[in-house]
């Protein structure tokens, strides 16, 4: 999201209450002014629960709480997928390059890395190249905000899991974290 859903909303409270059967909408609103649902039960801390999406990631299937790694040089991407992913269940790393993502001790049996094409440092491309060389099994996401057939080339010949283009949706990004989790098991 680009502005805030209802310009002069504002919530004086870190948490809302909400039903079971919300609307998606409803709850991204509430991912955007960084509320904690709280629903029947208490709180829960995957809020798209409700999501029509036609590749809803089911966590308990690709192994609930695998980390997604976050790599990009834009800290608001950064913290806006970190947020997504976390309120979908999943634990959330983020870095601000692929040296940085270099120096972890991250598993394969991870769920993913999601990383930018273009990047001051290292490349998205040549981190996808480097993790084949050296042999790891974690699958690879390319995201990226260009379509030229330059980009498209590069991202071919990097060979990740998929390749999703800015502005992401959550449909395609939950759908391309459950065929990188598939590709593991």
């Amino acid at each position: 999201m680009q502005d805030a859903p209802e310009a002069g909303l504002s919530f004086k409270s870190t948490a809302i209450s909400l039903p079971l059967a919300c609307s998606l909408e409803t709850k991204r609103i509430v991912l955007w002014y960084k509320c904690s649902p709280l629903v029947p039960g208490g709180i829960v801390s995957r809020i798209v629960q409700g999501s029509t999406a036609r590749h809803d990631v089911n966590t308990e299937a690709v192994g609930a709480k695998r980390t997604v790694y976050i790599i990009d040089d834009d800290a608001s991407t950064r913290r806006a997928l970190a947020r997504l992913l976390v309120a979908s269940g999943f634990n959330a790393m983020a870095f601000e390059s692929a040296e940085a993502f270099l120096g972890t001790a991250a598993s394969d049996d991870d769920a993913c890395v999601l990383v930018d094409v273009y990047m001051p440092g290292m490349s998205g491309v040549e981190l996808c190249r480097k993790l084949a060389a050296s042999g790891r099994k974690l699958p690879t996401i390319l995201m990226t905000a260009h379509s030229d057939p330059r980009t498209r080339m590069l991202v071919a010949r990097a060979n990740p899991i998929a390749t999703l283009y800015k502005p992401i949706d959550e449909e395609s990004l939950l759908g391309a974290i459950a065929a990188a989790a598939r590709s593991t098991n």
